[in-house]
């Protein structure tokens, strides 16, 4: 009954309330739709004399679970100041590249090695024999992508040349 009053006193009738409460309703339920996350893990394959450590520089990876990602959100892997690593295994200069395979379209990869970002289709970086360098990725999730699962491979290989 004072709530009643209270709306009266204001100029707002009941219909009023109702119609201003089911638009915030409405706003919070497009606020969760909108910001529902993107699936992401990526199988790592290191070729030629190459191989790809966690940030302690012990284990071989062979994938990373980036979990659950926003759209519209770039995020570094991982999280500053870790890194992962590369190292030369072979007895030989090779140059690092990279690329990936599979369905990623919504999805941004950035590779950068020694800070440096390298582009998919020509920059490589060359390692020595034995020597290793940093790795951090940075994945890049569309403000209109789909909500699904993405779980492309991430290719790292040695060529001969730059």
């Amino acid at each position: 009954m004072k709530i009643t009053n209270y709306l009266k006193k204001k100029g707002l009738t009941p219909m009023t309330m109702l119609l201003i409460a089911c638009l915030v309703v409405g706003g919070v339920v497009a606020a969760l739709v909108a910001s529902r996350t993107i699936t992401t893990s990526i199988t790592i394959v290191a070729h030629m004399d190459l191989e790809v450590y966690d940030i302690n520089g012990t284990t071989i990876l062979v994938s990373i679970d980036f979990g659950e990602l926003y759209r519209g959100t770039t995020t570094m892997f991982p999280a500053s100041p870790d890194t992962y690593f590369i190292k030369n295994i072979g007895e030989d200069t090779i140059y690092v590249g990279w690329d990936f395979d599979g369905t990623i379209m919504p999805v941004t990869i950035a590779v950068y090695m020694d800070g440096v970002i390298l582009t998919r289709d020509s920059g490589r970086k060359a390692l020595s024999a034995g020597a290793s360098c940093t790795i951090t990725i940075k994945i890049t999730v569309s403000s209109t992508a789909d909500f699904a699962t993405f779980t492309p491979d991430l290719y790292f290989c040695g060529y001969d040349t730059a």
